[in-house]
């Protein structure tokens, strides 16, 4: 009988213990669009910077390029974890398409060539942030 009790106690701690390492393991993403032929006439970018209870936690570079070939692209640098970028073609892509995650303070960079007027730019923080807040700014085009 103590062993079976033995028992079932560890595997509630396992459940919960499991539990809590997923739980903590969960991204932060944040996702800015922009839609509008208008907004694809020429080169522009922008840049987001993103904050976790004032303290600065990473950037998201994006924007459109037309220095050779049209393309979309992102990207995405993290202060304190790994960072992936990824982009969505609406009315193209079935998914987003993702660039290759990088670690802290290294830019993780994808571009993918321009095929619709309504694209979705993301950044995925692999650690999870609280209250998360971010300032979106035109920037240079690179």
């Amino acid at each position: 009988m103590k062993k079976r009790l033995l028992a079932i106690l560890l595997s509630i701690v396992l459940v919960f213990t499991t539990f809590a390492v997923f739980s903590a393991s969960a991204a932060t993403t944040d996702t800015k669009t922009v839609n509008g032929a208008s907004n694809f006439n020429k080169a522009w970018e922008k840049t987001a910077t993103y904050k976790s209870n004032s303290i600065y936690i990473g950037v998201m570079v994006y924007g459109y390029n037309t220095v050779l070939i049209k393309e979309d692209y992102v990207w995405t640098k993290a202060a304190e974890c790994y960072s992936t970028p990824k982009i969505f073609r609406d009315g193209y892509d079935t998914s987003y398409q993702s660039g290759s995650q990088k670690g802290q303070n290294t830019y993780a960079k994808y571009e993918i060539t321009h095929k619709t007027y309504y694209v979705s730019y993301r950044i995925v923080f692999s650690a999870t942030y609280n209250n998360v807040t971010s300032t979106v700014a035109a920037s240079t085009v690179k």
